[in-house]
């Protein structure tokens, strides 16, 4: 890596990116003047394609590519006189990679990227227009999706066939905002991030039977408030498990980005990093990442 930073004028705000493979990096935007999107690793940018949705549409939220199809899902809401209605705002879009002979030389894509609509969901509910799908992911396996809310409720589905697993969304204490949804290595877990929690999830569902009816709820297994360094309890961004293998990665971990109020001698704002044992759920230790606030991580 060269270090180089590679910028694209995307001419929206850009809310959020998915990778699909090495090659490709989805974007959603929308609403506002233009942004740009940017890439450390020293690699060009080139558009290679795009879907401009309906003007009454509202903009793309969050975006998650298909560990193994050529399918992406996003939040977007209905037009707000369909909301009350129902609301589909889950939407699924395949893609197709077409190759474009020659196109490297003329400063293009060497591939053109097609974005066709596939599928819309009524997963969560949403009939506020002030609220909206805020995260979503799919499973490292991609056998499931999760997707949450603005106002604090979150829906597992299978897929391909987009069945939802629970009989109901779940909704988290006070509704607060999602921020962040993650799956652990295996698929078997669930970690959602709120402002003052993290939620643990095991993605097989709790059933209950009343009469002739059979229900599926959501198995909570484990929730970690916020962290307090020195006398000051911070607020979660995002949560990820860890990866890799057993002996030498960090898949019996978990992580979350944290971030500080100012001190009462300070103006700073400060963002931590904390980890915990994913089996036993003790903090192990925190770390400070940077003397301003931080809003998203990655780990690989």
């Amino acid at each position: 890596m060269d270090g180089r930073v590679t910028v694209l004028g995307t001419g929206v705000p850009v809310y959020a990116l998915s990778f699909a493979g090495s090659k490709h990096l989805f974007y959603v935007g929308g609403g506002g003047a233009g942004k740009k999107a940017r890439t450390r690793n020293g690699a060009d940018l080139c558009a290679a394609g795009d879907l401009t949705l309906r003007t009454d549409e509202d903009a793309p939220m969050c975006i998650s590519v298909h560990p193994n199809d050529s399918l992406l899902a996003c939040g977007i809401n209905e037009a707000a006189a369909k909301m009350k209605e129902q609301n589909r705002h889950l939407r699924t879009f395949n893609y197709e990679v077409v190759a474009r002979p020659g196109a490297r030389a003329d400063g293009a894509a060497e591939n053109s990227v097609r974005i066709h609509p596939s599928s819309s969901y009524a997963s969560l509910g949403i009939d506020d227009v002030d609220h909206y799908q805020k995260a979503i992911a799919f499973s490292p396996d991609g056998a499931l999706l999760a997707v949450a809310s603005s106002d604090g409720r979150i829906q597992l589905h299978r897929y391909p066939d987009m069945e939802p697993i629970w009989t109901q969304p779940y909704e988290v204490e006070g509704r607060q905002e999602v921020y962040d949804l993650d799956f652990s290595h295996d698929g078997t877990q669930l970690v959602c991030t709120t402002g003052q929690r993290l939620y643990i999830f095991s993605t097989a569902p709790r059933t209950s039977e009343n009469s002739d009816l059979v229900a599926f709820s959501a198995r909570l297994l484990q929730t970690i408030d916020t962290v307090t360094i020195g006398s000051e309890s911070g607020v979660l961004r995002a949560a990820k498990f860890g990866r890799g293998k057993p002996d030498v990665g960090t898949r019996d971990r978990l992580y979350a980005l944290i971030n500080m109020a100012p001190g009462k001698r300070s103006k700073v704002r400060s963002s931590y990093l904390a980890m915990w044992n994913a089996d036993t759920w003790s903090l192990k230790i925190s770390r400070k990442v940077a003397n301003r606030p931080a809003t998203v991580m990655s780990l690989r």
